[in-house]
């Protein structure tokens, strides 16, 4: 799965390419806007994302891994240019969260997570997702690649992820039985044991 999970980055990053705005500045009209704590460093230097895409892997692999092994760049050091030379080249910039398994697949399970600046061909699906909209691409056999897709910042998306996790806590609190397969939350106990290949195991190119 891959996906832009945070929306502060994305509101920057989009304001970045679509008006051609300095970093700083769109940083403070989020921060305005309530999109960015007064400390925006969890979003800024992709800790939130590293948070979120952990949590989504636990779900999705059935195993647990450590945040503080994610490979995690945020946007703080992005410059006007680099979204420039982007777009020349026909891609735009996100920050993506990434969580894949490796193969060959065993026990324990290989994964790769990481969240980095990523530059996104523009006619892929990610692409279009602008402002402060979040979106999860997943790929798997049978389903093929879905994308979820929705708004990720303000007060109105986040009252309401808060008021569905109060929600899930209520009804785990009231389950008989914490494998509970119709929840995903109730399902999250780890049940198989996940490694972190190393980043230098991986082929990627880079944009410098």
């Amino acid at each position: 799965m891959s996906g832009i999970i945070n929306g502060t980055t994305n509101y920057i990053l989009t304001r970045m390419a679509d008006e051609g705005a300095a970093y700083e500045s769109v940083l403070k009209d989020a921060q305005e806007l309530g999109y960015a704590e007064a400390d925006p460093a969890a979003d800024v230097d992709g800790l939130d994302a590293a948070d979120k895409i952990a949590i989504l892997a636990n779900l999705a692999f059935g195993g647990s891994v450590e945040r503080s092994a994610i490979p995690t760049a945020g946007i703080s050091q992005l410059q006007g240019r680099d979204v420039d030379y982007a777009k020349q080249l026909g891609y735009g910039v996100k920050l993506l969260a990434v969580a894949e398994r490796m193969k060959p697949s065993g026990e324990p399970l290989p994964l790769s997570l990481r969240v980095q600046p990523t530059l996104v061909p523009n006619d892929h699906p990610l692409a279009g997702v602008n402002g402060v909209n979040n979106a999860i691409l997943v790929e798997g056999d049978p389903i093929g690649r879905v994308m979820f897709y929705g708004p990720g910042a303000g007060a109105g998306p986040t009252a309401s992820a808060v008021v569905a996790d109060i929600l899930n806590i209520a009804g785990i609190s009231q389950a008989t039985q914490i494998d509970d397969r119709l929840d995903p939350l109730l399902a999250a106990n780890s049940w198989r044991r996940c490694v972190l290949v190393d980043q230098g195991e991986i082929r990627q190119r880079h944009y410098v």
